[in-house]
C-alpha cells in the first residue's frame, strides 16, 4: 500500500508532463498551419504611356463600306501589378482619324478625334526580370470631341457620338519599354436631326494596332 501511495504522485506528474508536451506540439502544428494558409501576395503600382497606330479600311454601317478610318493614338494606363503574373488598371487615350471618308479622290476626311476610357487586365508570363510577355484585354467606352460629320444646315444637323471600345492584344515588356499589337474594336453613333425626326446610326470598326511605350 505504501508503494502504491509513493508511485501515485510520480504517475500523476508523468501524465501532466505528457499532456503539456501534447498541447505544445498541437500548438506548434496550428501555428505552422496558420502561417501556411496566409501566403504573402505582393502588389505594387505600375503605369505606362504608349504611342500607337491603328489601321482600318472598312466600317460597318448596316453593311460594310470602304473607307480609311486609320488613326494615330496616345494612351496611358495606371494600375496595380498583382504578383509577377497579373495586372489590373484604368486607362485613357486620345485617337485621331485623318483618312478619307469615301473611296474617291475628292472625298472629305474624317478629322475625327475621340477619347477611349477603359479598364485593362493582363496576364504575364515572366521569362526573366527584364523580359515579360503578356496578353491584354481592355473594355470601356469613348467620348467623341470633333468630327467632319458634325454639321448643321438650317433645320438639319448631324453629330458624331462615342460608343463601346475594346482592345485585345499581346505584348512584351523589356525592362522599362513596352510593345504590343492586336485588334481594337470601336463603335460610334451618328445622330441626325431634322425638323420632324431624330435618327441614330451605329458605326463599328475593327482595326489592327501596334504601339510602343514606356513603363514606370
Amino acid at each position: 500500500m505504501k508503494k502504491i501511495m509513493l508511485l501515485l504522485p510520480a504517475a500523476l506528474m508523468l501524465c501532466a508532463a505528457a499532456n503539456a508536451q501534447m498541447i505544445t506540439s498541437t500548438t506548434s502544428v496550428s501555428e505552422r498551419k496558420i502561417q501556411f494558409e496566409k501566403p504573402d501576395i505582393n502588389v505594387w503600382y505600375q503605369g505606362e504611356w504608349n504611342l500607337g497606330y491603328a489601321t482600318c479600311d472598312k466600317i460597318e454601317v448596316g453593311t460594310n463600306i470602304d473607307t480609311d478610318f486609320s488613326r494615330v493614338f496616345l494612351s496611358t494606363i495606371h494600375g496595380a501589378r498583382i504578383t509577377k503574373y497579373g495586372y489590373a488598371g484604368i486607362g485613357a487615350g486620345l485617337q485621331y482619324a485623318y483618312g478619307k471618308i469615301a473611296d474617291y479622290e475628292d472625298s472629305d476626311r474624317w478629322n475625327t478625334m475621340f477619347a477611349p476610357i477603359f479598364a485593362n487586365v493582363r496576364g504575364y508570363y515572366p521569362i526573366s526580370d527584364d523580359l515579360e510577355p503578356y496578353i491584354s484585354i481592355s473594355f470601356g467606352s469613348s467620348i467623341c470631341f470633333t468630327s467632319a460629320l458634325n454639321e448643321t444646315y438650317d433645320d438639319e444637323s448631324s453629330k458624331m457620338k462615342g460608343g463601346a471600345y475594346a482592345e485585345y492584344g499581346v505584348g512584351l515588356s523589356a525592362g522599362k519599354w513596352n510593345i504590343a499589337l492586336g485588334i481594337q474594336s470601336v463603335k460610334m453613333k451618328l445622330i441626325v436631326k431634322d425638323y420632324y425626326d431624330t435618327e441614330t446610326g451605329t458605326m463599328s470598326s475593327n482595326s489592327f494596332f501596334f504601339k510602343i511605350g514606356k513603363r514606370f
